[in-house]
C-alpha cells in the first residue's frame, strides 16, 4: 500500500485472519472440553414431517472452521462442523416407537452466519462474535436428502434452538485502556470481511476503528492488508499518527519530560504534521570559565569586571516539526536565539601590572538539523514500535557578527558535538511508540490469559502506518484431527512460537487412550464405532499456555469398490430403509440382491427408482436384537463389493412423568424418564424456542420462557439408543400466559 490514506476516513483499521482465528477457536473448543456436552457442542432438536413422524437430530459437534468467503456478505462468516457423533432419528410420535436411528460419524453442519457487534460488560466499546443463531444451517447427514424439506426444516430448527440459547462464538472485544491518548482510545467500531483474489484465498475480518474522527463508509480495503506470513494487520491513520499519537509520545517522552517541549498535530501543507515548540536541550557551558584565552558561555555583566563572571550553560530551543518522509518520520530542527559569552581583555594596566578585564557579549546564534527515523519493532518486543535513525543527530550551528569568527575555532565545535550527542541522542535516537495494541482484540477465548495484544513482526510507513505481525501463536500439537485404529501408538509433539516446546502432557476425563510424558499417545485396543480422545499439552512454565489434539479411534474397515448408502443403520421391526449403491465417481450400480439369513427381513429394488437402489424390510416382529450385513455386487463385476451394517433393536416403551402439566413464565417442570429396560436417555423438546431443556440420564428440568404471550403446547422427549435397544417417550406441559 502507498500513496494517500487508505483507511477511508477511519482511525484505524485491524485486520484478523480467519485461519488464525479457527487455529483460536480450535484451542478455546479444547479448553471447553469437547467430550463434555454443552450448548455450543450438542445439537438436540426434532421436526415434524407429518403423519405423525418426527425427525430428531442430535449430534455432537466438532471444532469450528471458521472463514470470511466473498459469496458471504460483508458482515458474514461461513461456519463449518463436522460431527463426533449422534443420531437422525425418525420416530413415530403415536405409537412411541422409533423407526429408523442412522448414526452420524462422518456428517457436517455448515451455515453462513451474521458477524454481530455486543456491548455491555464484555468491554465499553464492543464485542465482536459469530452469531450462531442467525442465517441459515445447512446440515449434511447421513440418511438425510440435502435437498428435502426436512432437511430445510432441520436447518431452521437448529437456528432457533441456538436463538433460544444465545449461543455465540465470541472473536474478542475492542476494548479503551488507562493512559491511552484520545486518537488511540477507541470509542466505536464496524465491521466487514474480506477475501483475497479467488474463492480459494485467504479471508479476513477488517475491524474498522474509530476514535477522534468521524469514521468512513463500512467496506473492506481497496487491497487485501495481510501479506503471506502474517496472521494480522494494523493500521494507523496517518492524521491520527502526526495529530494525536506521535504528539502523545513525545510529550511522554525525552521531549516532553526532560526538554520541556510540548507537541501538537497540526494540518500542514502535505497533509498531517506534528509541531514541537517551548523547549530546549541542555548541552552545558561551552568552554572553560576564567580562561584568559578561551571563550566561554557565561551569565551577562553590566561593562567591566576584574571577577569572572559565572559560567552558564546553553539551552538549544527545541522548536521543529515532524512529517512524512520516505517510508520515515522527518523532523527538521531550526530555531535562533542570543547566547551570552565572556571574555578576557588582557590590555589593562594597574598598579600590580597587568590584569585581565572581563567582558560579555551577547551573539546571535542558529541551530539547524534534519533528522529522518524509520520505524521498527523493538527486538525481543510484542507489540512496541520505535523510530530510529541510521545515524546520530548532528545539529549544525553558526553565529553572526565580529565575534563569532573568534569564538567558534575547531575547539568548540568538537565541545558542542561531544555536548550534545547524549541530550540528543536520547531524545532522537530511538523513541518509542506505545499503545497501539489498544486496538487489537482483547481475546476472550482464553479469559484466564492476562492482555491479548497482536505480535508485531514488521512495519512501514508508507503514508498510514501499516504493522504487520501474528495473532498471539497457539501452542499446536500435531497434528489435529489424528485418525488411529484401535491399539496403535502415535509420537505427538509442541510447538509454540515456531519451536519445539517443553510441555506437559495429559488425555482430557472421558478420552479412553493414554499419554505418557514424552506424548507417545497409545489408542484403547478396542472401541465401539468411534471413539473421541483429547490429548492436552501445557508449556512448562506458563500454566496459562495449553494445546490440544483430537484423536479419532475407529476400527479401519477394508476399502471397497462401491459405496452403499447409509453404512449403518438401526431399526425397529417392520420399519424399511432406501439404500444406494455407487461407484466411487457416484453412479448408481446394478446387482444381484444381496443374501439375507432368514427371518432377518427382505430387500427388493425401490420401485419407480433407477437400478442400484434398494428397499430393505425388517422382519415384522424384533424380539431379539440382530445385525444384518448386506453385501452388494456389481453386475459388470462381481469382485467390486461395499457393505451396509443394519442393527436390528429391539422396541421398548419409555415413559416421562412431568412434576406439572402446565406452568406459566419462568415456571420449571422436573421430568423423569423410566424403562424396563433402558437407563440413560438423552432429552429435547419440540418445537424449538419455547423454553429450554437441561437434563443428563433419567431426569431432567423444563424452564419456560421469560415471556408467555399465549397458550403453546410443548413436547419434551426422551430417547435411548443401544446396541440392542431402541426407546422414546413423550409428555407434554402447556405454557399458559
Amino acid at each position: 500500500m502507498s500513496g494517500p490514506s487508505v483507511t477511508g476516513g477511519w482511525d484505524a483499521i485491524c485486520a484478523l485472519d480467519s485461519g488464525a482465528l479457527t487455529q483460536l477457536l480450535f484451542q478455546n473448543y479444547l479448553a471447553g472440553g469437547p467430550l463434555a456436552r454443552s450448548q455450543a457442542l450438542q445439537i438436540v432438536v426434532a421436526v415434524d414431517e407429518g403423519a405423525g413422524t418426527y425427525a430428531l437430530v442430535d449430534l455432537m459437534l466438532g471444532p469450528p472452521d471458521l472463514s470470511f468467503p466473498a459469496s458471504a456478505g460483508l458482515q458474514q462468516a461461513y461456519l463449518s462442523r463436522f460431527v463426533l457423533g449422534g443420531w437422525y432419528v425418525l420416530f413415530d410420535a403415536q405409537s412411541l416407537t422409533i423407526l429408523t436411528a442412522t448414526p452420524q460419524q462422518e456428517a457436517t453442519l455448515s451455515g453462513t452466519l451474521n458477524l454481530n457487534q455486543v456491548t455491555g460488560s464484555q468491554g465499553p466499546v464492543g464485542q465482536l462474535v459469530v452469531d450462531l443463531g442467525s442465517g441459515a444451517w445447512t446440515p449434511a447427514l447421513l440418511g438425510l436428502d440435502p435437498g428435502s424439506e426436512t432437511s430445510a426444516a432441520i436447518g431452521l430448527a437448529i437456528a432457533t434452538f441456538y436463538q433460544e440459547q444465545s449461543t455465540s462464538y465470541p472473536l474478542g472485544t475492542v476494548a479503551t485502556g488507562s493512559g491511552v491518548p484520545a486518537g488511540l482510545q477507541p470509542q466505536a467500531f464496524d465491521f466487514v470481511t474480506a477475501q483475497q483474489g479467488d474463492a480459494t484465498g485467504p479471508s479476513c475480518v477488517q475491524l474498522l476503528i474509530r476514535t477522534t474522527g468521524s469514521g468512513g463508509p463500512v467496506q473492506p480495503l481497496a487491497s487485501y492488508p495481510i501479506p503471506a506470513g502474517s496472521t494480522a494487520a494494523l493500521i494507523l491513520s496517518n492524521e491520527i499518527l502526526f495529530g494525536s499519537a506521535l504528539p502523545a509520545a513525545l510529550n511522554a517522552g525525552v521531549f516532553g519530560q526532560t526538554m520541556g517541549a510540548t507537541a501538537t498535530g497540526q494540518q500542514g501543507s502535505d497533509g498531517e504534521e506534528t509541531q514541537v515548540a517551548g523547549g530546549s536541550v541542555d548541552i552545558g557551558i561551552l568552554g572553560t570559565p576564567g580562561s584568559n584565552t578561551i571563550y566561554y558561555t557565561s551569565q551577562a555583566l553590566q561593562g567591566g569586571s576584574v571577577i569572572p563572571p559565572a559560567g552558564a550553560p546553553v539551552g538549544l530551543p527545541l522548536a521543529g516539526t515532524f512529517t512524512l518522509g520516505s517510508n520515515a518520520i522527518a523532523f527538521a530542527w531550526a530555531a535562533d536565539w542570543s547566547q551570552t559569552w565572556a571574555y578576557a581583555d588582557n590590555t589593562m594596566s594597574s598598579a600590580a601590572g597587568l590584569q585581565s578585564l572581563w567582558y560579555t557579549t551577547d551573539v546571535d546564534m542558529s541551530v539547524s538539523m534534519s533528522w529522518t527515523g524509520t520505524p521498527t519493532v523493538v527486538a525481543g518486543s510484542t507489540n512496541l514500535i520505535t523510530f530510529t535513525a541510521s545515524s546520530a543527530p548532528a545539529p549544525t550551528v553558526s553565529g553572526s557578527g565580529s565575534r563569532w569568527d573568534k569564538i567558534w575555532d575547531s575547539a568548540f565545535i568538537s565541545q558542542f558535538e561531544q555536548n550534545s550527542a547524549q541530550p540528543l541522542q536520547a531524545a532522537f535516537g530511538t523513541f518509542p511508540f506505545p499503545n497501539l495494541s489498544t486496538f487489537s482484540l482483547d481475546n476472550l477465548l482464553f479469559p484466564s490469559q492476562p492482555g491479548f495484544a497482536l505480535q508485531f513482526d514488521q512495519v512501514s510507513l508508507p503514508f498510514d502506518l501499516v504493522i504487520t505481525g501474528q495473532l498471539p501463536p497457539a501452542l499446536t500439537v500435531t497434528a489435529s484431527p489424528l485418525y488411529l485404529p484401535p491399539g496403535q501408538t502415535y509420537q505427538l509433539s509442541a510447538t509454540y512460537n515456531g519451536a519445539s516446546a517443553s510441555v506437559t502432557w495429559e488425555t482430557q476425563a472421558g478420552s479412553l487412550g493414554t499419554v505418557d510424558a514424552t506424548g507417545l499417545y497409545t489408542a484403547p485396543a478396542s472401541v465401539t464405532g468411534t471413539s473421541v480422545d483429547v490429548v492436552v499439552a501445557t508449556l512448562d512454565g506458563d500454566s496459562f499456555i495449553s494445546g490440544g489434539v483430537l484423536i479419532f479411534v475407529a476400527a479401519v474397515a477394508s476399502p471397497t469398490a462401491l459405496e452403499v448408502s447409509p453404512p449403518a443403520v438401526t431399526l425397529t421391526q417392520g420399519q424399511y430403509l432406501v439404500l444406494t449403491v455407487t461407484e466411487s465417481g457416484g453412479a448408481l450400480v446394478d446387482g444381484p440382491p444381496p443374501s439375507i439369513p432368514g427371518g432377518l427381513g427382505t430387500i427388493a429394488p425401490t420401485a419407480f427408482q433407477p437400478a442400484g437402489t434398494w428397499t430393505y424390510t425388517a422382519p415384522a416382529a424384533v424380539a431379539t436384537a440382530a445385525t444384518v450385513s448386506l453385501t452388494f455386487a456389481s453386475d459388470a463385476d462381481p469382485s467390486e463389493t461395499g457393505t451396509a451394517v443394519i442393527t436390528l433393536a429391539v422396541s421398548a416403551t419409555v415413559t416421562v412423568n412431568a412434576s406439572s402439566s402446565s406452568v406459566t413464565s419462568g415456571e420449571q417442570v422436573q421430568l423423569q424418564a423410566s424403562s424396563e429396560t433402558l437407563e440413560y436417555f438423552e432429552w429435547l423438546l419440540t418445537p424449538p424456542g419455547c423454553g429450554t431443556l437441561a437434563g443428563e440420564g433419567a431426569s431432567a428440568t423444563y424452564t419456560a420462557p421469560g415471556t408467555v404471550t399465549s397458550t403453546t403446547p410443548v413436547t419434551i422427549v426422551a430417547y435411548a439408543i443401544t446396541g440392542t435397544t431402541a426407546g422414546i417417550g413423550t409428555t407434554e406441559i402447556t405454557l399458559d400466559p
